[in-house]
């Protein structure tokens, strides 16, 4: 920038201060104090002219520029070349007044500027600065006051074309005030004129107003007048179209009832309207007697109508009869779908053309509820039903006996129900396409009528059937696919609901004959085949039938359904067929019917589980309780699924009370005898009333009494269980029992004839053990008994029940565990009555087990496992084709496969650590102990 140059220029030339110090240390002359030029002469000029000229030398030669100002002055002279400022920079006032005294001053060969040459005169600072910006010779700066006015005039260029952009900004912003006044005056002016339009404008709109007023009055006016001769035109139309009507109806009659077209329904429309409205202002003149011409009309035309529709029915049915009876003749097999086209396709042609004079009527009889007109409406359906009654009665039979000559009675019972069902939906179908309103009575007669074929149909084979099987199986199509899935869907439809309501009846009906046979036959087969069963050898071939099924358990070969029927056939037969019979009624009979038959067959079947097993009982006792237990439980478990209560309530009459007033008749009538007849008639009877009122009293009692079966068969079910244990234990425990009864007996006999002292305690102890059945050699040996009983014959016994209850292991544990209570509390009195009437040394001299030991040794009777049961299957398969060894041999040897742990015999260590132990016996038996001994622990 050719400013900042020159400004660096200024700021490194002296001041006027530097000046004239340098100028006085040099001893230079001082420029002359300036003057005013008014005051100066010529003589004063040339002098000051000369001071200056001395003082701008000695200045140049004090101040002259070093190499770096040479060269920043070069730099901005190269910078201002092209400059704006170079040529055109206008020349202060002052210094263009005194341009001619310093071009004197430069001239005046007196005063020279510098003392050295033009060259050094070139490369001053002032005209280096004026060569850089351009300026000429004439204008070029003189003094240091021309530099500084120049540079002034130069801002002052600079400012003026900084702020030209904003001038001229404000200068557009005056025009566009100017402007904008100029249209604010306009707007001004505008707003008058629309002020006065809108004045204009009021007051044209209350003008307009005032007169749309007057228009409206006047077309209210000519409404009413319009309005009042219509009125009067409909009033008196029922008048003056009498002549017209009548005319048209009597057209229509003469012609006949084919020519039925849309004309005369809005005729026989007009001639309602016009009985309402006669009917409605009956205070008209005449107005009954039109009535009754128009009344006659409608009568005329209800007939027309009648007979139009009524023929067109028979006529449709002519028809297809004679096709049919063509179809027939010609011996060809008529297939049931062109059978349903014929009887469907022409009345589905004539539901079109009749279908808008029905609903004509429909909605005549919506609107009036008139009785002409439901009449007509009741006779029009009567007529259609009868006509396809007579279409398709002798059809349907004819179909359901095809459908039992081509199959069986199960295929004419799903068969013909199908058949039954879409025939009622197609007939359903037809009959909307002609009525929408109405009780449809008649349809619900015909559609009934057409299933109670079906069930004439199945009838005389449902009650000549004998078996429950089939009579299950026609039950279920009823029920199942019949009845659930197809007419209880159709209740729920609003369009099906008619055929529902007329078609489940009659499948109900037919229901109930099945249900009613099944009872029957049901009631015969328990009668037979399981109260008054005849069991043959091989139905009670216990155990062998379940070792047989054992083995086949335990075949790798066997199937998963053959062990299942395995398991099925050692049933009782009887059980079988009584399960499976329940199994089949549960889900078809009624719940109260099938209670009732449930607690008949409950205990039809427990009797001959009970006979069966009294059967066996003769030959094998145990197996005899065995099966009844295993039987009864297995009954017992299958009838817990059946949510019902088998119990069933029965009313009697009880006459004890007749019997005790007849008893006391004695009272009142003599004894009568052969011999004193004479006697005893001539006696006095009591009175009529008294003996009248004592029978009157005494008349029977209701009683109300229930029969449960399922608390029968419990209570049987507990009772068979008591009855094996105490079977299996009786025996085994008998020399145990007898030993403790006798020892039960002495003890109380000689404690009551005793006193009660410590020493005759004492002495009944000891007497105890001098007795012969109880001294300690004898009971050493009852023990000896009693482990070898156990050990042949409680083994095989729990072997046996295992194998009989192997199925049911919580009852099995239940009963097992039983057993080995009743054993147990033998051997608590047992061996309470050692440890209270024999001394220590006396127990131990018995070499008898501990409790411990003998707990442990019972418990090993009851460990079975399958190896056993297999060995006992096993070896009863090989002792069955030997006749030389017995039942009890058999089981005998069967003890050495049961995996059981006997304790090893006491030794002399253990009667030495008895602390109360001596080599002889003790005189006196120890006291009783205070608290009982604790049971036998299994």
């Amino acid at each position: 920038d050719p400013l900042q140059s020159i400004c660096v220029v200024e700021t490194n030339m002296p001041s006027n201060k530097t000046i004239a110090s340098t100028s006085a240390s040099t001893g230079a002359a001082q420029p002359p104090a300036a003057a005013s030029p008014s005051s100066s002469t010529p003589a004063a000029a040339s002098s000051f002219a000369q001071l200056g000229a001395d003082w701008v030398r000695s200045w140049e030669a004090e101040t002259s520029l070093s190499a770096e100002l040479h060269e920043c002055v070069r730099t901005v002279k190269e910078q201002c070349a092209d400059s704006q400022y170079r040529a055109n920079l206008p020349l202060p006032s002052h210094l263009q007044s005194s341009a001619s005294t310093s071009v004197a001053l430069e001239s005046s060969p007196s005063l020279p500027l510098t003392p050295t040459d033009s060259a050094d005169e070139q490369r001053s600072p002032i005209n280096l600065v004026a060569e850089c910006v351009g300026m000429d010779q004439s204008t070029r700066i003189a003094s240091m006051n021309d530099f500084y006015c120049w540079r002034s005039e130069l801002e002052k260029e600079k400012h003026r074309l900084q702020e030209k952009p904003y001038t001229d900004y404000i200068t557009e912003l005056n025009n566009y005030y100017g402007r904008c006044s100029e249209v604010q005056d306009l707007i001004h002016t505008a707003l008058k004129y629309i002020h006065t339009l809108e004045i204009q404008h009021q007051q044209v709109s209350e003008k307009t107003e005032r007169i749309h007023s007057a228009c409206e009055k006047l077309l209210g006016e000519q409404t009413q007048l319009e309005t009042f001769i219509d009125s009067l035109d409909e009033a008196l139309e029922p008048f003056s179209e009498l002549d017209a009507v009548t005319a048209s109806v009597r057209t229509k009659t003469q012609a006949g009832p084919a020519t039925l077209d849309p004309e005369f329904l809005a005729t026989l429309s007009r001639i309602d309207s016009y009985i309402e409205r006669l009917s409605l202002n009956n205070n008209f003149r005449e107005a009954e007697k039109y009535v009754l011409a128009y009344k006659s009309l409608q009568r005329r035309s209800i007939v027309l109508i009648r007979t139009h529709v009524l023929n067109a029915f028979e006529h449709t049915t002519q028809t297809i009869m004679g096709q049919l009876n063509e179809l027939k003749a010609s011996n060809d097999e008529v297939k049931q779908t062109e059978l349903f086209s014929l009887f469907y396709a022409r009345f589905t042609s004539l539901a079109q053309v009749l279908r808008p004079i029905i609903r004509d009527i429909e909605d005549k009889l919506k609107a009036t509820k008139n009785p002409q007109y439901m009449a007509l409406l009741k006779d029009l359906q009567q007529g259609y039903v009868q006509q396809r009654k007579y279409l398709l009665l002798g059809n349907i039979v004819g179909n359901l006996q095809k459908f039992s000559e081509e199959g069986d009675v199960e295929h004419l019972v799903r068969t013909g129900s199908s058949y039954i069902l879409r025939l009622s939906h197609k007939e359903n179908d037809l009959y909307l396409l002609f009525f929408q309103l109405g009780n449809h009575r008649d349809f619900c007669q015909v559609l009934t009528l057409f299933a109670s074929t079906l069930h004439s149909t199945l009838r005389p084979y449902v009650i000549h059937e004998k078996s429950i099987h089939q009579l299950y199986v026609y039950g279920t199509i009823l029920k199942v696919e019949i009845v659930e899935e197809q007419l209880d869907r159709m209740m729920a439809d609003s369009e099906k609901k008619l055929i529902a309501k007329c078609v489940q009846p009659v499948i109900m009906r037919t229901l109930g004959d099945i249900h009613e046979r099944l009872l029957f036959v049901t009631q015969t087969f328990l009668r037979d085949a399981v109260c008054g069963y005849r069991p043959q050898g091989a139905d009670l071939d216990y155990p062998n039938k379940l070792i047989e099924a054992f083995r086949r358990e335990q075949n790798e070969n066997s199937s998963h359904e053959d062990n299942v029927a395995s398991i099925y056939q050692s049933w009782y037969p009887p059980l079988e067929k009584t399960l499976l019979c329940l199994s089949k009624l549960y889900l078809l009979l009624d719940r109260s019917l099938f209670e009732g038959l449930a607690q008949e067959a409950v205990s039809d079947c427990t009797l001959s589980i009970v006979q069966a097993s009294d059967t066996i009982c003769k030959q094998k006792p145990l197996d005899g309780r065995l099966f009844l237990v295993w039987q009864l439980l297995i009954l017992r478990e299958q009838i817990t699924p059946f949510d019902i209560e088998f119990v069933v309530r029965v009313k009697t009459l009880d006459f004890a009370p007749v019997k005790s007033a007849l008893g006391g008749l004695s009272d009142y009538i003599p004894f009568w005898s052969k011999s004193s007849s004479t006697a005893t008639s001539s006696a006095p009877l009591a009175p009529s009333g008294t003996l009248w009122n004592r029978l009157l009293r005494s008349s029977p009692r209701e009683v109300d009494s229930q029969i449960d079966s399922k608390r029968e068969l419990e209570e049987t079910y507990r009772e068979a269980i008591h009855i094996m244990i105490k079977f299996v234990t009786d025996p085994l425990l008998e020399p145990l029992t007898s030993f403790l009864t006798k020892a039960s007996a002495f003890l109380n006999v000689n404690k009551s004839s005793s006193p009660a002292t410590p020493s005759a305690a004492g002495s009944t102890s000891s007497l105890l053990a001098s007795q012969q059945f109880s001294k300690p050699s004898q009971v050493t040996e009852l023990h000896r008994v009693m482990c070898e009983r156990l050990e042949k014959h409680l083994t095989s016994s729990v072997l046996q029940i295992t194998l009989y209850l192997r199925g049911h292991q919580r009852e099995l544990r239940r009963i097992l565990g039983m057993l080995s209570s009743a054993i147990a509390q033998q051997y608590d009195r047992f061996y309470a009555v050692l440890e209270g009437n024999y001394s220590d040394a006396e127990r131990d001299a018995m070499h008898i087990d501990t409790r411990e030991e003998a707990a442990q040794r019972l418990a090993s009777y009851f460990a079975v496992d399958t190896h056993a049961l297999f060995t006992l299957c096993m070896g009863s398969s090989t002792d069955s084709s030997s006749s030389s060894v017995t039942e009890d041999q058999r089981l005998v040897r069967l003890t050495s496969a049961t995996p059981t742990t006997s304790p090893a015999a006491p030794t002399a260590s253990v009667t030495a650590s008895s602390p109360t132990a001596s080599p002889a016996p003790p005189t006196t038996a120890p006291a009783a102990p205070t608290a009982s001994p604790a049971p036998l622990d299994l």
